[in-house]
C-alpha cells in the first residue's frame, strides 16, 4: 500500500502492507491503511457504468440475482464500505467499520471475501489485532472487490437475459429513445431541461451549443401557439423565426432548401405554412446537440442533480439506456457472439485432431474415461478416407497393389481391430452400422468411406463427453 509490501510482523505469517511505524516501531493509527498514491485512480466509462449498477436499487438487485455468489458478496461488500465511508465520524463509524470486518475478513466470516489475497487480509487482520484502524482499513480489498466486479462479472451481466428484460421495460416506456437517454427526451421535459441550460451554460469554450438550444425552444414554443394562430400571423412568424434559424445555424443546402419552401412556399395568406414546417431542423438541432454534449451532459453534476429529483422510472431508464449504450460502444455481444463461434469452431472433432496439443490433450481424456478405442478408430477412418491406407497395414502394402487392393487391406485391418466381436479396441456402434459393415467386408463392396458412418457416431460420442 502506500509503503509496500513489507516483511512480515508476526512470524510465520504472510508479508503485510504497512505504511508506516511509530519512534518504537510500532503501527500507528491508519498504519495498515492504504497510502493516499496507492489509492489514486483513474476513473473511466466503465467504472461510470458500475457505479450505476451500484447506486441503482432495481438494477443492483437484477445484477444480485444473476450474480454467482462470490459477485453478490463483493457488491455487498462495495455497498457497506460506501456506507461507513459516509456516515458520520464517531461511534457509528466505528460500529460500522467493526461489523464490516466482521462480516467479510476473517477465515470464518459469514460472507468471506473468498477471491480476497492472504496479504491484503492478513493486513486488515493485524490493523483489528492492534486496534490501529481507520476508516480508511478496507481501501485495498474495496479496490479489488470493485475491479473484480467491473472486469469479471459486469460485461457478463450486461449480456444476460436479466438485463435484456431491464432493457426491455425501459423501451416500452421510453417509446422511440432506444440507446442511452436521448437530448430529445431531456428538452423535452421541463426540469430535465432546466439542467441541461445550466450545464451549456457552463460550457464557455462552446456558446454555440446554448444557441442551439434556444433555436429548439423557439420552434417548440411555435408548434405550442400554432393552433391558436391564425394564418396571416402563423405565416408572419414562420418567416421571422425562419431569419433567426439561418442567422444562428448553419444548415446544410438540402434543409436550408426544404424549410424555406416549407415557410414560403406558401401562396395563400390565409392558409399557415404548417405546424411541421421546422421539424426537419429541429430534428438537426436535436442531432447536433446530442452529439456534441450527449455523454458529458450524463455524467455532469447538473444532470445528477437532475436525477436526485427525478421520478423513479426515469432514474431506471436513464441507468439501463446508460448502460446498454456502453454494451453496445464496447460491443460485448458480437464480442460474445464471436466467442461462442470460435469456441464451437475449435471444439468440433476435427479441428481438434488438426492440433497436435489439442490432440495430445483429448486423447489422454478419452484415456482416462475408457474411450480411447473411439479416438483411435475415428483416426484410422479418417486416414482411410483421405490417404486410402493406414500406418498398421503399410507392412501389406506393395508398390505394385492397385488402390482397390490397398483399399481391402486396410477395410480388413480396421474391421479385424474394431469392429469384429471380441476384437481388442471392439467399438461401440449402431447394430445396423455394424451389419452393414460386415455384409460389405463378406461381399468385398470395399469403398474409402465405408466405416465414415460409424465413425461419425463415435466421434458425435467423443465430443459429447468433452
Amino acid at each position: 500500500m502506500g509503503g509496500g509490501y513489507s516483511e512480515p510482523i508476526v512470524a510465520g505469517v504472510p508479508a503485510v502492507h504497512v505504511s508506516k511505524l511509530n519512534m518504537s516501531g510500532k503501527p500507528v493509527k491508519g498504519g495498515f491503511s492504504s497510502g493516499p498514491k496507492t489509492m489514486e485512480k483513474i476513473r473511466t466509462r466503465s467504472d461510470f457504468c458500475l457505479l450505476k449498477i451500484v447506486e441503482q436499487d432495481i438494477v443492483r438487485k437484477a445484477f444480485s440475482q444473476w450474480a454467482k455468489a462470490e459477485a453478490a458478496t463483493y457488491l455487498d461488500f462495495v455497498l457497506e464500505v460506501n456506507e461507513m465511508k459516509n456516515s458520520s465520524a464517531g461511534l457509528q463509524q466505528r460500529v460500522k467499520i467493526i461489523e464490516i470486518f466482521g462480516k467479510f475478513i476473517p477465515e470464518k466470516a459469514k460472507k468471506k471475501l473468498t477471491g480476497l489475497d492472504s496479504a491484503t487480509r492478513r493486513t486488515i487482520m493485524l490493523a483489528f489485532e492492534t486496534k490501529t484502524y481507520d476508516p480508511n482499513v478496507f481501501d485495498l480489498a474495496y479496490e479489488k472487490a470493485y475491479q473484480t466486479l467491473k472486469f469479471d462479472y459486469m460485461p457478463q451481466f450486461l449480456i444476460s437475459d436479466d438485463f435484456m428484460k431491464l432493457e426491455d421495460n425501459t423501451s416500452v416506456r421510453r417509446g422511440s429513445a432506444g440507446t442511452l437517454i436521448e437530448i430529445k427526451v431531456i428538452l423535452s421535459d421541463a426540469k430535465a431541461l432546466k439542467a441541461f441550460t445550466l450545464y451549456l451554460q457552463a460550457q464557455v469554450s462552446k456558446p454555440e451549443q446554448l444557441q442551439y438550444m434556444r433555436l429548439w425552444e423557439d420552434i417548440s414554443d411555435f408548434k405550442k401557439d400554432y393552433e391558436k394562430m391564425n394564418g396571416a400571423d402563423a405565416n408572419k412568424r414562420a418567416k421571422k423565426l425562419w431569419e433567426t434559424v439561418k442567422a444562428g445555424l448553419q444548415l446544410p443546402s438540402h434543409l436550408r432548401v426544404t424549410t424555406n419552401d416549407n415557410v414560403n412556399g406558401n401562396k395563400n395568406a390565409e392558409k399557415g405554412p404548417g405546424m411541421d414546417c421546422f421539424d426537419d431542423v429541429q430534428n438537426f438541432l436535436c442531432d447536433m446537440l446530442q452529439a456534441e454534449n450527449q455523454r458529458a451532459f450524463l455524467v455532469s453534476k447538473e444532470y445528477q442533480d437532475f436525477l436526485a429529483n427525478a421520478p423513479d422510472d426515469y432514474k431506471l431508464d436513464s441507468v439501463v439506456l446508460t448502460l446498454k449504450d456502453f454494451k453496445e460502444d464496447r460491443q460485448l455481444e458480437k464480442t460474445k457472439d464471436d466467442f461462442v463461434t470460435d469456441l464451437n469452431m475449435l471444439l468440433r472433432l476435427e479441428n481438434v485432431l488438426e492440433d497436435p496439443l489439442l490432440t495430445a490433450y483429448f486423447r489422454r481424456f478419452l484415456r482416462i474415461s475408457f474411450q480411447e478405442e473411439n479416438y483411435l478408430f475415428f483416426q484410422d477412418v479418417q486416414d482411410m478416407k483421405v490417404q486410402h491406407y493406414i500406418k498398421a497395414a503399410s507392412t501389406e502394402i506393395s508398390p505394385d497393389m492397385s488402390l482397390g487392393e490397398i483399399l481391402e487391406v486396410t477395410a480388413v485391418k480396421i474391421f479385424d481391430k474394431f469392429i469384429k466381436a471380441g476384437a481388442m479396441f471392439q467399438v461401440n456402434i449402431s447394430a445396423d452400422v455394424r451389419e452393414e459393415v460386415v455384409r460389405m467386408v463378406e461381399n468385398n463392396e470395399i469403398t474409402a468411406n465405408m466405416y465414415v458412418r460409424g465413425a461419425v457416431r463415435c466421434g458425435a460420442s467423443e465430443a459429447s463427453c468433452e
